[in-house]
């Protein structure tokens, strides 16, 4: 078996085709959890676009501030598949932190879904603890972005969760 070329495809694969499914123009239905909270609850707006030749879906958010409590917040992310890894690659960065975030997962046909995994830290005594994030394809008009943090003893506490749906005529 042959290694894949470092250079990477000239051409999108078949795993760069499956990110079509997200482009286009969505409405955003966001919930946020802190800590012991209630979620706090925005909308927004998505545009997805195929960009290098199909290679990358590039994200641009922006939450509507009329009715969100986040206010002026805007984001951007890329997404690819590597094939030296096997694997998508997530990359996000937004105005709510100076951190940029880099998440590595693969894609589950039977389930419709990509699930991405990345650190998030430590717990007190120093155990791993993990953000996981799925996108769920839920048909041709919608899909469902869900991040959780699992806890080092396996409990799960959601994070972030955003409904989109396709704006008409996009």
């Amino acid at each position: 078996m042959s290694s894949p070329d470092p250079n990477g495809p000239r051409e999108a694969t078949p795993a760069h085709r499956r990110l079509t499914a997200l482009t286009g123009t969505f409405a955003a239905q966001v919930r946020i959890w802190h800590r012991g909270e209630e979620p706090m609850v925005g909308t927004g707006v998505i545009t997805n676009t195929l960009e290098l030749g199909g290679l990358f879906l590039r994200q641009i958010y922006r939450a509507d501030p009329s009715d969100s409590p986040f206010g002026d917040f805007e984001g951007r992310g890329y997404w690819g598949w590597n094939p030296l890894q096997e694997s998508y690659e997530l990359f996000w960065i937004d105005n709510a932190s100076p951190a940029m975030q880099l998440q590595r997962g693969n894609w589950e046909e039977e389930e419709r879904q990509w699930v991405f995994r990345s650190p998030a830290g430590a717990d007190s005594e120093g155990r791993p603890r993990y953000r996981i994030t799925q996108v769920i394809l839920q048909d041709s008009d919608h899909y469902l972005h869900k991040t959780v943090l699992r806890e080092s003893d396996g409990s799960e506490r959601p994070l972030l969760e955003i409904r989109f749906r396709r704006k008409a005529g996009r």
